[in-house]
């Protein structure tokens, strides 16, 4: 159910964020060390291998595209950059609209099964719902988007949009908070939510936009 009222967009426009998001959810690979080597998909800041291959393995459970699904997003859209797992269970991708030259930065949900220590118990038991934060993995997305900045995938003054589910709605939603000067949009679905700072509830502007 939508909490925004009166939103400008189409529902096709809806379910392309949605797919974005779907998208960000497939393991394309993972660190092979701390050192932070390339994913299986990138490799030296290439993309490597069919990118439709991922999409339609997806996260080896329910969210994955059919083959034909997978044909039609590669039509539209590119991974520009893509971190694995990191110590902290925080993963991202950033997509780019062939296009438009849009980009929309998503943020991956919680791995029950393949990495349930550090994103349910660590971050989902211990840090959010004690805390109201996943501080480890909110540090791990700061580090990620600045080192895009500097790379210069992400322009200066590129306004751009950002996409969560679940934990991944919790980190979309902080980092929303974060940077809401260089967003033009964020979509949570199912977000987690957000604690409060300094004892104050934290209130974010209309740009914000919820969906469960």
């Amino acid at each position: 159910m939508e909490n925004i009222q009166n939103t400008p967009f189409t529902a096709s426009k809806l379910l392309a964020y949605a797919n974005l998001q779907i998208a960000a959810e497939a393991l394309y690979g993972k660190l092979k060390d701390p050192a932070g080597n390339p994913s299986d998909l990138i490799a030296n800041g290439e993309i490597t291998g069919k990118i439709e291959t991922h999409l339609t393995d997806g996260n080896k459970h329910s969210s994955k595209f059919t083959t034909t699904q997978a044909a039609e997003f590669v039509k539209d859209w590119t991974i520009l950059s893509h971190l694995p797992s990191t110590s902290t269970g925080f993963s991202g991708t950033l997509f780019k609209n062939i296009h438009t030259g849009e980009l929309v930065l998503s943020f991956r949900s919680t791995e029950f099964i393949e990495d349930q220590v550090r994103d349910s118990v660590v971050t989902n038991t211990s840090e959010i719902k004690e805390h109201g934060w996943a501080f480890g993995q909110i540090s791990d997305m700061e580090e990620w988007f600045s080192s895009l900045k500097t790379a210069g995938l992400i322009p200066n003054g590129q306004k751009i949009n950002v996409t969560g589910y679940s934990l991944g709605g919790h980190l979309a939603t902080a980092f929303h908070i974060l940077h809401s000067e260089q967003i033009e949009k964020t979509f949570t679905f199912n977000g987690a939510g957000v604690g409060s700072i300094g004892g104050d509830k934290v209130t974010t502007d209309e740009e914000l936009y919820s969906y469960c």
